[in-house]
């Protein structure tokens, strides 16, 4: 008799016995579950940043969030993958309209992260932040 078992994060298993099972009987299927190292960490929450209060709101692997600072506010809107957030941006400035992209990359603890952007017009600069 043959058993096999299908181990599930955490520590939960699957089992099945077969009593007939050919010789020949070949694995040909070895793919392994994820690294769970690409799991996005859950940023959700407000940060003080270089571009005043931001906040950040996620749903599995979407990020989306508000900012204002001095006499402008924004949006973001992007992807994460482990602690890396890839966003595209937007804010209205009086009656100027400006957009780009950005790059935050979270600390371990999601607790902060330093990150840049860039304009449509080739100017670029720091954006960092702390939770708070």
């Amino acid at each position: 008799m043959i058993k096999i078992c299908l181990i599930l994060i955490p520590l939960v298993g699957i089992c099945t016995s077969f009593k007939s099972v050919k010789s020949e009987f070949l694995v040909t299927n070895t793919n392994t579950i994820s690294d769970f190292s690409s799991v996005a960490q859950n940023v959700s929450g407000t940060y003080n940043t270089d571009f005043g209060q931001l906040v950040l709101k996620q749903s599995k692997n979407t990020v989306t969030g508000t900012y204002s600072y001095e006499n402008f506010t924004g949006t973001i809107s992007g992807t994460i993958t482990k602690n890396k957030l890839t966003f595209t941006w937007k804010q209205k400035q009086w009656d100027v309209s400006v957009k780009g992209t950005g790059e935050f990359d979270f600390s371990e603890d999601g607790k902060s992260f330093t990150g840049t952007w860039t304009d449509s017009n080739g100017n670029s600069g720091y954006w960092n932040g702390n939770k708070n």
